[in-house]
């Protein structure tokens, strides 16, 4: 797929996702500008990891 068709794609399902998902979308774009590729994969990777065990740490952080 070209940039151009990725960039189309994206647009369209921004046009259906509701304000507060937006915004959020947006938050991540700016965290993630200027960020290496390799640096984006490993925050996601943390930020996953995370998002899985978030009872777990609450339960080891009392």
């Amino acid at each position: 797929m070209s940039r151009q068709e990725l960039i189309s794609e994206i647009c369209a399902n921004l046009e259906k996702m509701p304000e507060e998902t937006l915004l959020k979308i947006l938050e991540f774009l700016r965290e993630t500008e200027g960020r290496t590729e390799g640096n984006l994969t490993r925050s996601g990777n943390l930020q996953r990891i995370l998002e899985e065990d978030k009872n777990l740490l609450t339960r080891l952080a009392k």
